[in-house]
Formats: structure tokens, C-alpha cells, sequence
């Protein structure tokens, strides 16, 4: 039998599968559907590497797990930046909003996007932030 973090590890999803997952949970969290509800229905129309996450999802939700947890267990359909975004969300209570930003944004990497900020306001304030004078 093969470890279930090893399968987990080896578990992927196309770039519409995984926005498509994401979307249905926005929609689903946003129009009030409970969380473990919502994983229940969605994981009955799903085959594949969803069902799988879907299945432990809610494995987790009934151990009183967070999704960032089960979302952490699949790193290559989740990076660490969706994952850490996923946690904060959690506790801030704004997990639909960040699961709207993520389907919307799924190629801009909130990491890189706030280094060009950095760096745009420093090159701004500072001509020579890039090429410092000697």
C-alpha cells in the first residue's frame, strides 16, 4: 500500500482544474453553503486528482483540520504563497475573497508582484536604488 503522502505528493491538476476548483469554492463559501457541505457536493461530481484533494479535505475538515492544511498536503497543485494566503484568509475570515483573488490572478505570484512594488517605490525615491554610486 502506498503512502498517502507519497500519492499526495504525486497528485496534480491541469490549470483549469484547478481554477475551476477554486472558483466553486468561492462561489459555493460566498452564496453561505457550509465548508464540509460544499466539499461533500462537489467531491460527488469530481473524478481524478480533485476528488482525491476533495476526499481529503474532508477527511481533514471532519478531524477539525483547516484547509490550508489539506491544501498543503498537494504541492503540486498549491504553491506556498496560495497556501500561506489560504491560512491568513482563514483566520482573518475572508476566505472567499481570497479564493475570488487567486482564481482571477492564478498567474501573478503575490511574492513576485509585492518585490515590484518594493522595487518600483525604492527605484522611485531612489534613482540609484539599482545602480548604486560608488
Amino acid at each position: 500500500m502506498i503512502d498517502k503522502s507519497k500519492q499526495f505528493a504525486r497528485v496534480s491538476l491541469k490549470g483549469t482544474e484547478k481554477l475551476e476548483l477554486i472558483g466553486s469554492f468561492a462561489t459555493m463559501i460566498s452564496s453561505g453553503v457550509s465548508i464540509l457541505e460544499m466539499v461533500k457536493s462537489l467531491a460527488e461530481d469530481t473524478k481524478g486528482g480533485q476528488r482525491i484533494i476533495l476526499d481529503e479535505m474532508r477527511e481533514d475538515l471532519t478531524q477539525g483540520k483547516h484547509i490550508y492544511v489539506t491544501f498543503g498536503k498537494f504541492p503540486r497543485v498549491f504553491d506556498r504563497v496560495s497556501i500561506n494566503v489560504i491560512r491568513a484568509s482563514e483566520a482573518a475570515g475572508t476566505l472567499d475573497l481570497a479564493l475570488r483573488d487567486l482564481r482571477q490572478n492564478p498567474f501573478r505570484s503575490h511574492v513576485s508582484s509585492f518585490y515590484y512594488r518594493c522595487l518600483y517605490w525604492n527605484f522611485r525615491d531612489d534613482p540609484n536604488f539599482c545602480h548604486p554610486q560608488n
